[in-house]
């Protein structure tokens, strides 16, 4: 069962699920405790109306959002399934972002 769902702005259905909330986002990252809300809304409402492709793989997606935090935003990673489904796989508070990422939505002529 879903702990956190959200859909994005092309209409995908992301989830999270209280084990991986609990069992790994929270393990790894304890300050994203009660920012659930927070991550909804990166997904609901990216930074700039913008995701990306990882730069690690291309079924991993990121969306960035508003934290709580000045000098930190929120980064919220998920895994893409062809049916327009998602999981998110890792959530943290970042500051700089990793080079390498690819503009996937909205989609731009090149």
């Amino acid at each position: 069962m879903a702990y956190i769902k959200a859909i994005d702005p092309r209409g995908f259905q992301i989830e999270c699920d209280k084990k991986q909330w609990e069992n790994h986002i929270l393990t790894r990252h304890p300050e994203l405790n009660g920012l659930e809300n927070d991550i909804i809304k990166a997904i609901e409402e990216p930074t700039h109306g913008i995701i990306y492709e990882s730069h690690l793989s291309k079924s991993r997606q990121v969306y960035y959002g508003k934290s709580p935090y000045h000098r930190a935003e929120m980064m919220v990673i998920v895994e893409i399934k062809e049916s327009g489904y998602g999981k998110v796989i890792s959530a943290r508070l970042n500051s700089n972002r990793p080079s390498g990422e690819k503009i996937i939505w909205p989609i731009t002529n090149p």
